[in-house]
């Protein structure tokens, strides 16, 4: 429970220091405390305080997530062309398409794939 309360107290803390327009100290804090990394309130935050200091495109988030979006359509697209039917129609029969949602650990839909 201790823990807990702990990661909502750094929380309202970045929330506080992105609206004292500090985004500099938003980036700090965040980098610096690992258990916000995994947390979906502070990550938004973080977020914002790259894009307003323009450092999104350096950011290992960014980089980190290209990669796995990159890996994750890679996939599919193999998956789409290893069971296209011989007249090349996805969608019939012979080669429906599916769809999986992968969901976050709140539930929310995160992304989707064909």
């Amino acid at each position: 429970m201790k823990k807990k309360y702990l990661e909502v107290e750094l929380i309202t803390q970045l929330k506080e220091l992105y609206r004292r327009n500090d985004p500099e100290a938003v980036i700090r804090l965040f980098e610096n405390q690992p258990s916000l990394h995994r947390n979906a309130s502070a990550v938004p935050e973080y977020v914002e305080a790259l894009v307003e200091v323009d450092r999104l495109e350096q950011s290992e988030l960014l980089k980190t997530l290209q990669r796995s979006l990159g890996q994750i359509f890679g996939l599919v697209i193999h998956l789409l062309s290893t069971q296209t039917p011989r007249d090349g129609t996805l969608g019939t029969a012979g080669a429906p398409v599916r769809v999986v949602a992968l969901r976050t650990n709140s539930g929310a839909p995160f992304i989707q794939l064909p």
